[in-house]
């Protein structure tokens, strides 16, 4: 009984490590290149450097990045990049959308409480 007890563990251990953490990007670019070398789900999230609500999104995401293992997150500045936000029809901030498999999945509207974000 001792043995199975260490084997699932160290097994638990194991697939814990191999989980990888969120990387986060700036560039849209880089951002779409490395989620799909990594076959990674992505986030774009537009934002804006005068929005509070975008600020405590950030803030939310940095502290509960375990729930977005295997996930690559673009934070894109509107005011920096007006025509990217344009060409997803970003009309709000923040903005995101979600994409699993190179498809997209959901959208989000605004600043939200982080279950709408997972997974």
């Amino acid at each position: 009984m001792k043995n199975i007890l260490i084997a699932l563990l160290c097994c638990a251990f194991t697939t814990a490590l191999n989980a990888n953490p969120p990387i986060f990007k700036t560039d849209y670019k880089d951002a779409v290149k490395v989620s799909t070398a990594l076959d990674q789900d992505l986030i774009l999230i537009f934002t804006a450097s005068w929005c509070g609500p975008c600020k405590n999104l950030k803030s939310d995401l940095t502290k509960y990045s375990d729930l977005f293992k295997d996930t690559t997150i673009c934070i894109i500045d509107i005011d920096k990049d007006p025509k990217l936000a344009g060409k997803y029809g970003v009309n709000k901030v923040p903005y995101s959308i979600f994409y699993s498999k190179g498809k997209e999945i959901k959208r989000i509207t605004g600043y939200s409480n982080m279950d709408k974000y997972r997974k």
